[in-house]
């Protein structure tokens, strides 16, 4: 304990309980609620006492004192202790006010909910726990928010994914027509509309989107294709109005037929069922349409309304330098059930941009449903060839996957596979235009069902890269 007397007021770092122990008569010692650096005028004979009188009252009312002054650092020290006591205080308050709301007794989860929509509120064990509610985005293109009364919001950056940039020495530019015909879609009226652009594009088509206004009250119901590749085919299932203001784009990475769908919400952006990139290369200063048909058989029948729809086209002022090569992985391997094997395959020499990628393998399998398979390049970008598509029986060898093969495998039944067959992978292999193709590529191979094994023999990687210089 220490004491400065000064001008009639002793000072004293000291608890209230020993302030009241002095004695001193009015006006009394007063104490501050956190009892730190307390003030009281002191009744003593003479304010000016001696040094000496003033230890010797130090000594007396303190005998455990080491020194007479409390220097003004140590009085701003105990002022700030006080304050970060409080703080503590405060919080181990709210820290029990918390801990008592979690530990409330519960019979059901809704005993918890607490009406904040961040929050999850799960009744375990008869007591309450509350976690944070986490939201994540499915797409690179989105982001998702909570918010307390409406939970996880996700929104979708415009204009995502962006085009594929031009091969090198290319001029791009973009066009976007846009429609909106209102078009009824039933089991008895199929809607098309179709265009011819207005204006002269360039004369080599690099890249294609499209947007869809579509109304539905059984989205799968509606089958959906651009100039005959198709858009969709089933994949919403009986989810309503999924497909207004839906982007369709190669580069996507969500399929259409994998989506999180939500009632009464845009899924956007999609990677269509059939490969956009097969209009790579022509001239598109020619008729595009759109055909929607209602292929339900529900009674009373699901119908809808085609409200726009419009096309996005990059293209080229000349058309690129093409130059194809072949690269051939080592082989075989063992698929093995329930296992999963990464054959790789190595690039190296090959001009650095891609313009088209298409993959062979000859895969022995007694049956394709129970595969997944993929192929990952160098830059890592996954393209789905299949997952668990195709047929249920039926060993298959040598099949070729390509944007522009003969028949989507995501949506067909193969009962008959013949070696060379083309096939059209679900994902899309124009997500890889514009990497560069030396590196370490892999094909992935899943085996999901434990009920028979196979071979991959060996697979090969057939490059198409692309410059204007």
């Amino acid at each position: 304990m220490r004491v400065q007397l000064t001008h009639g007021v002793v000072c004293v770092f000291m608890s209230c309980a020993v302030i009241g122990s002095l004695g001193c008569s009015e006006p009394a010692a007063v104490c501050s609620q956190d009892c730190g650096v307390q003030s009281l005028d002191a009744s003593l004979p003479d304010a000016s006492l001696p040094d000496a009188s003033v230890d010797a009252i130090s000594d007396d009312a303190f005998p455990d004192a080491q020194d007479a002054t409390v220097t003004d650092a140590r009085l701003d020290a105990a002022v700030r202790d006080a304050a970060v006591r409080d703080a503590a205080v405060r919080d181990a308050s709210l820290d029990a006010s918390d801990d008592a709301m979690m530990m409330m007794s519960c019979v059901i989860d809704r005993d918890c909910d607490d009406a904040d929509a961040c929050t999850v509120d799960d009744c375990v064990g008869g007591y309450c726990q509350r976690m944070p509610r986490e939201c994540v985005a499915s797409s690179r293109c989105q982001t998702s928010m909570c918010d307390s009364v409406q939970g996880c919001v996700v929104s979708t950056t415009p204009d995502c994914p962006a085009p594929p940039s031009a091969p090198p020495g290319c001029a791009a530019m973009t066009t976007t027509i846009s429609r909106t015909p209102m078009l009824p879609i039933s089991t008895s009226a199929t809607a098309y509309d179709q265009f011819t652009p207005g204006m002269v594009l360039g004369s080599y088509l690099w890249n294609i989107s499209v947007t869809t206004g579509i109304r539905h009250s059984f989205s799968g119901d509606a089958h959906i294709g651009i100039n005959g590749v198709m858009l969709a085919q089933g994949g919403a299932g009986d989810f309503d109005d999924v497909y207004d203001g839906t982007r369709w784009d190669d580069r996507a990475d969500l399929l259409v037929g994998s989506y999180p769908y939500v009632d009464g919400v845009t899924a956007t952006p999609l990677t269509p069922v059939a490969s956009l990139s097969a209009f790579r290369g022509i001239d598109p200063n020619r008729r595009w349409s759109i055909t929607i048909s209602n292929s339900g058989a529900l009674i009373p029948p699901e119908s809808g309304q085609l409200l726009s729809w419009s096309l996005t086209f990059t293209t080229l002022d000349v058309s690129p330098s093409l130059t194809s090569a072949m690269f051939g992985s080592a082989g075989p391997t063992e698929i093995r059930d329930m296992m999963s094997l990464s054959s790789p395959l190595v690039v190296s020499g090959a001009p650095t941009f891609i313009c088209n990628v298409e993959v062979e393998h000859d895969l022995v399998h007694a049956a394709h449903r129970q595969l997944a398979l993929n192929l990952i390049s160098p830059a890592g970008t996954r393209v789905v060839l299949s997952n668990r598509h195709g047929v249920p029986t039926g060993e298959h060898a040598a099949l070729r996957w390509s944007d522009q093969g003969g028949r989507s495998i995501g949506y067909d039944r193969f009962w008959e596979l013949r070696t060379g067959m083309g096939l059209v992978p679900v994902g899309a292999f124009g997500a890889l235009v514009g990497e560069d193709p030396n590196g370490t590529w892999y094909l992935e191979v899943q085996d999901q069902v434990a009920e028979s094994e196979g071979m991959l023999r060996s697979w090969n990687l057939h490059l198409t890269t692309c410059t204007c210089l």
